[in-house]
C-alpha cells in the first residue's frame, strides 16, 4: 500500500456534542465541493506513491491542497463536516511530514538526542513526556534543532521546518486522543531511537556470550531496558503486543546474564577476562609460587597453563557441556600454540 494512501483509512475522531446535524445545503457542499478536493489530494499523493524524495514543488502543491480540504470542511459548522475537518487535519499533518521528508528528519533528530552527539541537545529536555517541558525545550532550544536540521535533514524538510515551526511545535506538544495521530506517532519514534540502541547492545551481548566478556556487555543493558519501558509506558501508538514483546526481550536478555558459558572456548575466554577475581586453591597456590608475576609472557594467568587447575576452574565457572571434551580441546590448544611457536 502507498505510504500516502494508508492515511485515508477511516478513523473515528470525537467532536463536540453541541454541533447540529448538517443541513441539506451543508451536506451538498460537504459531499460535493469538499469531496472533490479530497479526490484531488488523493490523486496527488497517488502520483508520489513510489517516490522516496518528493520534489519540493509537488510537496508544496500537496500542502496547498491539504489546506483547501481542511478549509472546506472547517468552514461548515455542523457535525459531519467538523468530524471530517478533524480527520483531514490529522491526516494532512502526516501527509505533509511524509511529502517534505520530515519523518526521516525527526528520526535522525531523536537518534541524535539519544546518542548525545550534540552538546546543545543535553541543555533541553526535548524527549519529555510533560508537554509544558517539551514546549519549553523546543522553544528555548529552537536554534539547536534548526542547526541540526541544516546539517542532517533534506532541503525540503528544512524549508518546511523553518516555514512551519509553530505547526511542528503544536504537533509535538499538543496531546491527541487519536492513537494513530502524528503526535502519538512521534512520541513513539522517540522510543524507537532507544530501541535501536538496545538492538546494538544485544548484538554486543551475543558476541560476548561467544567470546566471554559478558560482564562488560551487560553493564548498561538493565538501565537501557528500564529507559525503554519508561519511554513506551502510557503511549498508545503501538499496540500492547509490541510493548509486551519489548518487555519480554529485555527480561530474557537479563536472565541470560546469569547463565554460565556452555562451550569450551566461551568458558576459556570468560575465565581469562575474570581471572583476577577467581577464588580457587590451585589458582592461589600458583600465584604464590610466582614471586615476580602470576602472568605468562603471553599475558595469560599462569594457572591457565596448568591443565588440572584450569579443568577445576572451568568445572566451577561453566556448564558441564563446556568441559565434556576438555582433554581433547586442551590438547588441540597445546598443538596450536606449539605450531605457532615453530613458525618463528
Amino acid at each position: 500500500m502507498s505510504p500516502f494512501l494508508f492515511l485515508f483509512v477511516f478513523c473515528v475522531v470525537p467532536i463536540s456534542a453541541d454541533l447540529k446535524e448538517c443541513t441539506a445545503k451543508e451536506q451538498i457542499i460537504s459531499q460535493g465541493k469538499c469531496a472533490r478536493h479530497v479526490n484531488d489530494l488523493m490523486l496527488l499523493t497517488e502520483e508520489q506513491s513510489g517516490e522516496v524524495d518528493v520534489p519540493l514543488e509537488v510537496a508544496k502543491n500537496i500542502s496547498t491542497t491539504c489546506e483547501t480540504v481542511t478549509s472546506c470542511f472547517g468552514g461548515l459548522q455542523c457535525a459531519e463536516a467538523q468530524r471530517n475537518f478533524k480527520i483531514y487535519e490529522q491526516k494532512c499533518e502526516k501527509i505533509n511530514f511524509k511529502s517534505f521528508g520530515m519523518m526521516e528528519c525527526m528520526s535522525k533528530w531523536f537518534s541524535e538526542i539519544e546518542g548525545k552527539n550534540l552538546t546543545c541537545t543535553g541543555d533541553f529536555d526535548y524527549l519529555s513526556k510533560d508537554m509544558k517541558t517539551k514546549r519549553e525545550a523546543y522553544t528555548s532550544g529552537k536554534s539547536c534543532f534548526i542547526n541540526f536540521a541544516e546539517k542532517n535533514c533534506s532541503s525540503n524538510a528544512l524549508e518546511y521546518l523553518k516555514n512551519n515551526y509553530e505547526k511542528v511545535l503544536e504537533i509535538l506538544t499538543e496531546p491527541s486522543d487519536n492513537c494513530k495521530s502524528l503526535h502519538n506517532e512521534l512520541m513513539s519514534k522517540q522510543c524507537d531511537a532507544l530501541l535501536l540502541t538496545m538492538t546494538s547492545k544485544m548484538m554486543t551481548i551475543k558476541l560476548a556470550n561467544v567470546f566471554g566478556s559478558k560482564k562488560d556487555a551487560y553493564s548498561s543493558l538493565e538501565t537501557l531496558c528500564s529507559n525503554i519501558k519508561d519511554c513506551y509506558s502510557g503511549l498508545c501508538y503501538y499496540n500492547q503486543n509490541t510493548t509486551d514483546a519489548v518487555n519480554e526481550v529485555c527480561d530474557e536478555m537479563m536472565k541470560e546474564q546469569t547463565m554460565k558459558p556452555k562451550t569450551y572456548h566461551a568458558c576459556y575466554m570468560n575465565i581469562f577476562v575474570s581471572s583476577d577475581t577467581l577464588d580457587y586453591d590451585c589458582v592461589s597456590a600458583l600465584r604464590a609460587e610466582s614471586e615476580n608475576s602470576h602472568k605468562t609472557t603471553e599475558g595469560k594467568p599462569k594457572f591457565m597453563e596448568d591443565k588440572e587447575c584450569l579443568r577445576t576452574v572451568m568445572e566451577g565457572e561453566c556448564e558441564k557441556e563446556a568441559v565434556s571434551d576438555f582433554d581433547f580441546e586442551w590438547e588441540k590448544q597445546q598443538k596450536y600454540k606449539q605450531n605457532s611457536r615453530n613458525q618463528y
